[in-house]
C-alpha cells in the first residue's frame, strides 16, 4: 500500500490516488509507524498546510510574509555531500531544524536554541550517508515547514 502510495504520488504525479492510498493505509494500520514515515514521504509541499503558497505569498519566493519562517531553502539542490540550509525568522524565538531520512528516522538536529529575528544558515554534512532523498523540518514559533532535498554522490 505504502509504495502504491509512493509511485502514484512521486513517479505517476497522480497526487490524489497517492493520498488515497495512504488514507487506505491508516484506517488498516492506525498508530503505526509507517502512517508517519509516510507522511513525511508523501507529502504534498504544495497542498500542506503549513506550505508555503496563497494569497499571503510574497512574489517570486512563494512564502507567506505573515508565516512565522520564511525563505526555507537549501543550496545546492542537490548537493554532494554539503548543502546549507537558509531560513529568515520575522520574529525571534525558539528554532529547532532536523534532518530525516526517507524513512522518517532522524539523521541530525543542526538548530535547536533561540535565534534573533534575521536570516540564519545551517550547513549539513552528508558526507558519512548514502545518496538519496533527505528532509530538513524546521520548527519555530509554533509553524513546522517541510523541504526535501536530493544528495548525489
Amino acid at each position: 500500500m505504502f509504495n502504491l502510495a509512493y509511485i502514484h504520488q512521486n513517479l505517476l504525479g497522480n497526487k490524489q490516488k497517492g493520498r488515497e492510498y495512504l488514507a487506505q493505509l491508516k484506517e488498516m494500520y492506525p498508530g503505526d509507524d509507517l502512517i508517519r514515515i509516510g507522511e513525511l514521504v508523501l507529502v504534498d509541499f504544495g497542498d500542506a498546510p503549513d506550505a508555503d503558497s496563497g494569497p499571503n505569498a510574497e512574489k517570486g519566493s512563494g512564502l507567506k510574509t505573515d508565516s512565522a519562517v520564511a525563505g526555507l531553502v537549501n543550496y545546492p539542490n542537490p548537493f554532494n555531500p554539503t548543502t546549507a540550509i537558509s531560513y529568515r525568522l520575522p520574529n525571534s524565538g525558539r528554532v529547532e531544524l532536523k534532518v530525516y531520512d526517507v524513512l522518517g528516522r532522524e539523521v541530525i538536529t543542526l538548530v535547536r536554541e533561540y535565534q534573533e529575528a534575521r536570516v540564519h544558515t545551517a550547513y549539513f554534512n552528508g558526507e558519512n550517508l548514502a545518496s538519496g532523498v533527505y528532509f530538513y523540518r524546521l520548527t519555530a514559533q509554533g509553524i513546522s515547514q517541510v523541504k526535501k532535498m536530493l544528495m548525489v554522490k
